[in-house]
Formats: C-alpha cells, structure tokens, sequence
C-alpha cells in the first residue's frame, strides 16, 4: 500500500504508565513491525514533562531504534534548546501560524524564518492545517517538505482508506504538483482489519494519515 512508517501519537498520560515501552515492544514484536518503520509523535507540552519521566522513557525508546516527532510546535513549551537537543525526525508546525500567515505580514515573515531555521537544523518540517492550494504554495515557498491536512483528504473511515490509498497512489510520482506520501498510525486491533486487506502483511494494515511531500525527494 506504500506506507513508508507508522506515526504513533503519544500523550503525556501514555508516558505515565511505568510499562509504556515494553508494551510497544510487545505490539511491534507481535506484528513484525521493523523498529525504523515507526516514528512516534508528541506534543510540545508531553515532550517538556519531565515530571512524569517522558525524557526518560524517550531515551528508552530512542535507544531501542524509535524515532520522534515534535508536535504543534510553537504552540506549547517552545524554546530553542529544546528544538536543538530534542533529537526528532520530524517539526510539526502548528497550523495557526499558517492561517495567521495569510492575514498578517508580519505573521508570514515569522513563518518563513521559523521553517527556515528548522530545515537548516536538518529536521523535515510537517506544516499542518493546509487546505487549499494557496496553502500549500506557500508552505512551499517556505521551505516545508511535508504537509498534513483536508488539502489531501478529510478524516475517512478505515474502509474508506483503503479506497483512498488504491486510486491515490496511481498518481504517486508522475504529473505536476505534490507526489503523495502514505504513513499510518498504529492500532493494536488485529481483529478490526478490513477484508480489502486479507493477504496484505499486517505491518502494512494500519490506520491512515496523510503527508503529502512537497519536494521531488521523498522523506515519510
């Protein structure tokens, strides 16, 4: 189905279970999940809790192969230290600063530095919350690589999904404009598999988000 990785979304009350990171082990073993297929994904206030052992768990985890996304960024306990010694895969901009963006000059200045400064730290950049093409030209113009929002699709079911990903990757890679980039979020419910995907190795059959890749290089 072309899903390159699986993005886990972690809560700050996922992190204060004491066994979080042998029950991922546990489920990614169980599934045949390859460590580097899964990208897991927090907030900027679940990464800043410190209280409830998230830097600790999150080393754990880093030391076992995972990676990390940062999450609505700017929005929460942002600071620079963090942003350099965070060690994550991808920066989620929140989608605030883009919509501010279209209303406000100096918004969009902002904007263009803030993408600009993270991609010369070496990081991908998700811009969330775009919806229409003047959007994404924009994101584009920026700097951005990836893309997350109703711009590509609106929230569907998990039958839907498969539809989705079938006709959508037809277009992966030819004509003009964004090629599209499938990665997923994990759901441990074997049982809730749709009969679309009978035959289909199971660490592909995982619910769907959407990026979209803004560059010619592909990096989901």
């Amino acid at each position: 189905l072309g899903i390159s990785y699986i993005e886990v979304n972690l809560s700050v009350y996922q992190f204060m279970h004491d066994d979080l990171v042998k029950r991922f082990e546990e489920i990614r073993t169980r599934y045949g999940v390859p460590v580097e297929a899964i990208n897991l994904e927090i907030t900027e206030t679940a990464s800043a809790g410190g209280a409830s052992g998230v830097a600790q768990k999150m080393e754990e985890l880093r030391e076992l192969g995972y990676t990390f996304s940062l999450d609505d960024f700017g929005t929460g306990y942002s600071n620079l230290v963090q942003l350099i010694n965070g060690g994550y895969k991808n920066i989620k901009i929140d989608k605030s600063f883009l919509w501010d963006a279209e209303k406000n000059e100096a918004a969009a200045r902002l904007l263009d530095t803030l993408i600009r400064v993270i991609r010369n730290l070496g990081y991908n950049i998700v811009q969330e919350g775009v919806e229409t093409a003047a959007q994404l030209k924009r994101t584009e113009a920026s700097g951005g690589n990836l893309i997350q929002g109703y711009y590509f699709s609106r929230p569907i079911s998990k039958a839907d999904s498969i539809t989705y990903l079938k006709t959508q990757l037809q277009r992966t890679g030819g004509g003009s404009g964004p090629r599209l980039e499938i990665c997923s979020v994990m759901k441990d419910t074997a049982s809730a598999l749709p009969s679309e995907l009978s035959g289909v190795p199971r660490r592909r059959v995982l619910f769907i988000v959407l990026f979209g890749v803004v560059d010619r290089k592909s990096v989901v």
